[in-house]
């Protein structure tokens, strides 16, 4: 009852409004709507028609922008539905990976590309997916999609890396971290780079990136030591395959900055022994053992004597290895030593060698025994063999090879018929 009355009084309003101007500005008024037409018409008419038209005019302004409005809206509902959709789906499939079910979390990741190729984590993960399940080509054609609609993602380049190390694409790899490093350098990523650009020969590269671990904080105690072998390694890049007194020249200089390195020594025993000065190539292998504490320079040094039918030197350098290495360097050298003994003839000295360090490697070094016991009882039986001793020998080859077949009765001999050049009987008879 009320809203009837508030409308009825609205109109009257209105309507008394209209007539009040209409009857106040009743005077002819001429309105042109071109240059030869127009009419005439009470001001007050005019007035009315004026402004119904600039309502009409407004409430369609209104409108336009109102369905407008009512679209984007509409949108922006529907984009939350599918962002809704799509991290459910989402983690749907991250949890399906999880249980090992990987062909069905594949064609979860694969629909979830298709809803949204954009989407930079569905690709990523999909292209882990793949790399899991041993197929780094997949992996890296994912990742090249995933890079095409996200060129910046610091994720993807770190991603490609590690895909192309396992496909031993590793060129390809240092780029990708080259890439990273230039967008966001941190301590591991530049680290790998570091040694990647090492492992592949580029020198120069690699000592950039080690200056640049400095400078982002990392000077542990092998810093330095790392930069001369840097250092080092562009010296020999730089100077080539050129004649021995050039590179001869070259290295000297490298070792007058950096004593006794034992790189740079390694290198000019190298051009000694080519120039068949083999104690001179010794000694400065033994000048690069003592300045390393590394048994395989004495190694090369007893090697070396060998070569040149210096037995007690190789024998004499051998011992140094021994008494100076530590701890599983020292065991390591002992096999040196064997090996040379055994190849020297000097066979029960290498026997009783063996023994010995067998039970120390027992009592001290137990964790070694698995890894070094084939070693050690190869070393044994060839020592055997050559002593003479067959049967013991027999024994420990057939504990190497895990020999576990014997005959029910053991003394009692197998006839196994042995192949002639004879026929048999039928094929014999004419």
């Amino acid at each position: 009852m009320i809203r009837k009355a508030i409308k009825l009084i609205s109109i009257f309003l209105v309507v008394g409004t209209a007539l009040y101007i209409v009857t106040f500005n009743g005077a002819p008024t001429t309105v042109y709507l071109s240059g030869s037409n127009s009419f005439q018409a009470s001001t007050g008419v005019v007035l009315i028609i004026t402004f119904a038209l600039g309502i009409l005019f407004t409430s369609v302004i209104a409108a336009f922008f109102a369905l407008k409005a009512y679209f984007r809206e509409r949108q922006l509902i529907w984009r939350d539905r599918q962002s809704r959709e799509f991290f459910r789906n989402f983690l749907e499939a991250r949890g399906i990976s999880a249980t090992g079910d990987h062909s069905r979390a594949q064609s979860l990741w694969e629909t979830l590309v298709k809803s949204d190729p954009t989407s930079t984590i569905a690709r990523i993960e999909l292209s882990r997916l793949y790399l899991s399940d041993g197929k780094p080509k997949d992996a890296l054609r994912v990742l090249d999609e995933a890079r095409a609609h996200d060129s910046e993602s610091l994720e993807i380049l770190k991603l490609a890396a590690d895909v192309n190390i396992s496909l031993n694409n590793k060129t390809a790899a240092l780029d990708n971290l080259t890439l990273l490093v230039t967008r966001y350098p941190t301590i591991p990523v530049v680290a790998e780079a570091r040694d990647l650009a090492e492992e592949l020969h580029r020198p120069e590269a690699a000592l950039r990136l080690h200056e640049m671990l400095y400078s982002l904080g990392a000077r542990d105690e092998s810093y330095k030591q790392i930069k001369k072998r840097l250092e080092f390694k562009l010296l020999l890049e730089q100077i080539g395959s050129g004649d021995s007194e050039t590179r001869r020249t070259a290295i000297n200089g490298f070792l007058k900055k950096n004593k006794n390195y034992p790189l740079a020594l390694a290198e000019l025993a190298a051009i000694e022994q080519k120039k068949n000065n083999p104690q001179q190539a010794a000694q400065l292998l033994a000048d690069a053992a003592r300045a390393s504490g590394e048994a395989g320079y004495w190694y090369d040094a007893a090697k070396l004597w060998l070569k040149h039918n210096m037995p007690e030197s190789a024998l004499s350098a051998a011992r140094t290895a021994v008494r100076e290495a530590q701890g599983v360097q020292q065991i390591n050298a002992e096999l040196d030593l064997i090996r040379l003994q055994i190849a020297l003839s000097r066979l029960t000295e290498a026997n009783d060698a063996i023994d010995t360090l067998s039970a120390r490697i027992q009592e001290e070094y137990p964790a070694l025994e698995t890894e070094l016991s084939q070693t050690i009882l190869v070393l044994k039986a060839l020592c055997l063999i050559r002593l003479g001793e067959h049967r013991e020998a027999g024994t420990l080859i057939t504990k190497l090879s895990k020999f576990e077949f014997s005959l029910p009765q053991e003394n009692q001999p197998v006839s196994i018929p042995l192949l002639t050049s004879a026929p048999t009987p039928h094929l014999s008879t004419p």
